[in-house]
């Protein structure tokens, strides 16, 4: 808390006790004298804490070893003293010497070793020296990107911390990188391409539990799979077992470690250690679906331009963490650029915040408050600005938000100031006048898309809707959740069927929508199940396979938004009408982790008209699409229709019914394209005035496959 001078007292108290109790050369004295130098660091009193610090290092180094861990440990702690002092010269060696330590003594591809060979990073980039930063950096990244591996499906707290540091320093390697670009312009085309792969690494550095449960089902159905999905779930077990008796072993004090088991253990996490590399490599190969799901692998920038059509661009960020700024790369077929946007995370989170408050109408009740235009087109000129130029070849952009981005359709950003009354929404630039824009969860996932996706033969049947369940909550024109937070954590358990019919109010405008969708694509009225028959036996029973284009008109649940009453992670679901008596199989939550291993789609369009679908699934570091439309991807859908916020009904219809119109009408535009002009149809023929606004015109993104031409 920052309450120094209650906190000196009482650490000189607990050392006084240690030097007499345990004698003044004990590891706990040490520690005591490492406490005690902190406060004084903490408050700058440099010549306070040094004499500690030294005293401290002198005994681990006698008492534990000069090779002890916790030696490499008082190095560092001096170290830092000497840096944040400027006193660079003092502390390279420190440094140095904590390096070959953990090398030595904890292993070259050791959490620990990264954290020593970023303080030799930090210490040359705070020289201007960035080549030899980036040299270390480099090597650092690399460790975390094994410790990715070796622990992508682990959830447990501890290795979330560890998570979260590989994800700073892999934003420190952006930063880095950056600074020797500026340094070194002809390094720009390497620069790219090495800063492109670890933002990908910055993103895919924790996995969600969603994703783990639905790989889980995955492998449920294929004995094979499931075999060895088994094997690297035990083998990983192992290692971290291994991994954790190594350190305490090297841990003991210089006269109580045994040599022999050190060799043991460090031979033994070696082997395991290859053998998870060996069933990641078979699973890749054997079952690449499932591996795309639980292997985080970044894709190289060649490839990601070998996938872009002429006039597809494709822009990923990288929000700066904590003070750091943030980072944007624009990819086309014939061009790749790299950077820095002087904004950091917070920066941008404050921009976005402000535009959601005018869009949701749920906030924002019947849209009556003004949109904030001069925000929209600041934020654009602050993370799209500068390429301008760059993007007048690019009709349709695949954009990879991070951070805030993710809950912002690009559609609402302003290209340019507004002229006259920012209110009158017709004449101001929006990013949808120039440009179509499609969402992808992860820059892999164009890959996925393009290139491991089965061929499979074109679906016979046009439309598929269910939609209007059977609700007896509070009527809303907007298909919001409210009162969900009541029910807790529908992961953990069945959720009475009364509750759920109660709580969530009728959709009465998605029988609407769904039946002019099936009109305008030439479907009967028997490819629509409302009320009663909107219901997950009814969705098992359906051939979804044999349509064209499937849609969700209904309430949708974002595990973020649920209050947790338990342990684990709740995942995302879709809201449809219960049965009388919930059963484990059916109490009317269509969750991700179904959909992704039960449903069978060869869906061009999956329609999700219901709110925030497009919301972070809330798992941890999980990225934005990866609940519900990373399920449905998974179950075969080529592209999704997903919403950010709550849907105002009327014009939902007006808007879906023109994109289909639009898509039947012209064979050689895109989804993404569609999607545009059906944009620019409600806001230019308006039917209310309020449709004007984008909040009643932006909610959908498309997201997935929405590239130019079919």
């Amino acid at each position: 808390q920052g309450q120094y001078a209650q906190a000196e007292p009482l650490y000189k108290r607990a050392l006084a006790i240690d030097e007499q109790a345990l004698g003044p050369m004990h590891p706990n004295t040490a520690t005591g004298l490492n406490n005690l130098a902190g406060i004084y660091y903490s408050q700058g009193q440099y010549a306070k804490a040094e004499p500690l610090l030294k005293r401290a290092l002198a005994i681990t180094e006698q008492v534990l070893s000069p090779m002890h861990p916790d030696t490499a440990n008082s190095l560092n702690n001096l170290a830092e003293l000497y840096y944040h002092q400027g006193q660079y010269a003092k502390a390279e060696p420190l440094y140095k010497r904590a390096l070959t330590i953990h090398e030595q003594s904890l292993g070259p591809m050791h959490p620990n070793t990264a954290a020593s060979l970023g303080n030799l990073a930090k210490l040359y980039e705070s020289q201007g020296q960035y080549a030899q930063a980036l040299q270390y950096i480099r090597q650092g990244s690399c460790i975390s990107y094994q410790r990715i591996l070796e622990h992508s499906r682990a959830a447990t707290s501890g290795e979330n911390k560890k998570k979260t540091g590989v994800k700073i320093a892999f934003a420190y390697h952006l930063k880095i990188a950056a600074a020797r670009l500026a340094q070194a312009p002809n390094l720009r085309t390497a620069l790219t391409a090495e800063t492109f792969e670890i933002s990908q690494l910055f993103h895919d550095g924790t996995v969600g539990n969603a994703l783990a449960q639905m790989a889980a089902r995955f492998s449920s159905g294929n004995d094979a799979l499931a075999d060895l999905a088994r094997k690297k779930e035990d083998t990983q077990h192992k290692w971290q077992q291994a991994d954790a008796a190594l350190i305490a072993a090297i841990g003991q004090p210089n006269a109580k470690q045994d040599p022999q088991l050190i060799q043991r253990l460090r031979t033994r996490v070696q082997e395991l250690r290859a053998t998870l590399d060996g069933l990641n490599q078979r699973l890749a190969q054997e079952f690449p679906e499932y591996a795309a799901l639980t292997i985080p692998k970044p894709i190289a920038l060649g490839q990601v331009q070998r996938l872009l059509k002429p006039g597809e661009g494709l822009v990923a960020f990288t929000l700066g963490w904590e003070k750091t700024k943030s980072f944007v790369w624009l990819i086309t077929p014939n061009s790749a650029s790299f950077r820095q946007i002087n904004r950091t995370a917070e920066d941008i989170a404050k921009q976005v915040k402000i535009l959601r408050a005018k869009l949701d109408p749920v906030a924002n009740t019947r849209l009556k408050e003004a949109f904030p235009v001069a925000v929209a087109h600041k934020l654009y000129q602050d993370i799209l600005g500068p390429e301008t130029a760059r993007l007048v070849e690019v009709k349709t952009l695949f954009v990879v938000p991070d951070g805030a981005l993710e809950s912002l359709p690009f559609s609402v950003l302003v290209t340019a100031p507004p002229v006259g009354n920012p209110q009158n929404y017709q004449n101001i630039a929006w990013l949808s006048r120039k440009w179509a824009t499609v969402t992808l969860p992860t820059v892999s996932s164009l890959r996925a898309l393009r290139t491991l996706a089965t061929q499979r033969q074109a679906a016979n049947q046009p439309f598929v809707g269910f939609g209007d369940p059977k609700f007896t909550g509070d009527p809303s024109a907007n298909r919001g959740v409210g009162g969900i937070r009541l029910i807790g954590d529908i992961n953990s358990g069945v959720i009475p069927a009364n509750r759920l019919s109660t709580i969530l109010g009728p959709l009465p405008g998605t029988a609407i929508e769904l039946k002019a969708n099936a009109k305008t694509l030439g479907a009967g009225a028997n490819s629509i199940f409302l009320q009663e028959r909107a219901n997950i036996p009814q969705v098992y029973k359906t051939r979804l396979k044999d349509y064209k284009v499937v849609q969700f008109a209904t309430h949708a649940l974002v595990a973020g938004e649920i209050k947790q009453f338990q342990l684990g992670q709740a995942e995302p679901a879709i809201a449809l009408t219960p049965p009388v008596t919930s059963t484990a199989d059916n109490d009317g939550l269509l969750r991700a982790s179904q959909i992704a291993k039960d449903l069978k789609l060869n869906a061009d369009w999956v329609v999700l008209s219901a709110c925030n679908t497009a919301a972070p699934d809330g798992s941890s570091g999980a990225p934005g699409l990866s609940g519900l439309a990373k399920a449905f991807f998974y179950s075969g859908a080529k592209a999704l229709l997903v919403s950010h916020w709550s849907v105002v009904s009327e014009p939902a219809v007006v808007l879906t019914g023109h994109m289909f119109k639009q898509w039947q009408d012209n064979p050689q535009i895109g989804r993404a394209e569609a999607l545009r002009r059906a944009q620019m149809y409600v806001l230019d023929n308006p039917d209310r005035s309020y449709y004007t606004h984008p909040g009643a015109w932006a909610p959908f993104v498309v997201a997935g496959e929405g590239g130019v031409g079919r």
